[in-house]
């Protein structure tokens, strides 16, 4: 395959590197400045990977159904009520996909291909020894995971108490 990021050692790596931190510096400054805490800025991290992979795909798939003429606009009402188990979720910052199936599809498919994408690029530096060539993959494979972990953890059944 060929990589989608230069090589550690090409000058370009780290023209990516700094703008990616700077970028994740400039946010966390902002969150912190406005009274927020690393854990805020994280869990702001995980919700605009959520926001960005459902809200564009059914924001396509939406644009897509009325060019074509397959669906109208409907209005759905949904329940706005909160229950005891989910004011103690919050309040323990975890996260509730309850009732949130539909746009927990593309999460679970995308983290899934993710989790197989990173396996493949672990065994191929493994094996190639060719860290340099695959950092940036194996890196944003790896924080990806990180950042969708309470998904992952969503898709493992539970015990009922």
């Amino acid at each position: 395959g060929i990589p989608l990021f230069p090589q550690v050692s090409n000058p370009w790596f780290a023209v990516f590197t700094v703008l990616y931190v700077s970028s994740l510096c400039q946010h966390l400054y902002e969150v912190l400045s406005s009274g927020g805490t690393i854990r805020t800025w994280w869990n702001e991290q995980r919700i605009w990977m959520i926001k960005c992979t459902t809200g564009c795909l059914f924001g396509c798939l939406d644009v897509i159904m009325k060019w074509t003429g397959i669906t109208k606009s409907k209005f759905k009402l949904t329940n706005k009520a909160i229950d005891k188990e989910k004011l103690e979720k919050y309040e323990k910052d975890k996260f509730d996909f309850q009732g949130a199936e539909m746009f927990m599809v593309p999460l679970r498919t995308l983290l899934i291909l993710n989790t197989v994408c990173l396996i493949g690029g672990a065994k191929r530096v493994i094996v190639e020894r060719n860290i340099g060539e695959m950092f940036g993959q194996v890196f944003l494979c790896s924080f990806i995971q990180v950042l969708g972990y309470p998904i992952l953890e969503g898709l493992i059944p539970k015990k009922v108490k």
